[in-house]
């Protein structure tokens, strides 16, 4: 998996974006709040119109808002894989894993004798 400067870019974008999701969010919630209030005690079927566009386009913003992910999130996403799947990683790791595996048999033996 490659990670390139577009997708670096976008990573930091997600904080700003889930920002402008929640206030938009709030400000959907509270038309939808306002509007619904006006509709029934006006009886006025615009506002109430307005109120379910608002209700709906606000569960929308809430979907969205939980499933765009925040920049710590999609470093995770993007860099763990990247790590983990890297052949450098996996080669050195099975020699970190033999050092461990002859430093703690070693332990072993000195407390034994």
């Amino acid at each position: 998996m490659e990670i390139t400067q577009e997708t670096l870019y976008w990573i930091t974008r997600l904080d700003g974006i889930n920002a402008a999701l929640a206030a938009a969010l709030v400000v959907c919630a509270l038309c939808a709040f306002v509007t619904g209030a006006t509709a029934l005690s006006d009886r006025d079927k615009l506002f109430g119109c307005v109120a379910f566009l608002s209700s709906g386009l606000t569960v929308m913003l809430l979907g969205t808002l939980v499933l765009v992910p925040t920049t710590k999130e999609a470093y995770l996403i993007y860099g763990v894989p990247a790590i983990v799947n890297s052949e450098t990683v996996q080669e050195e790791s099975a020699d970190v894993y033999q050092l461990l595996k002859r430093y703690l048999e070693s332990r072993v033996e000195e407390q034994s004798e």
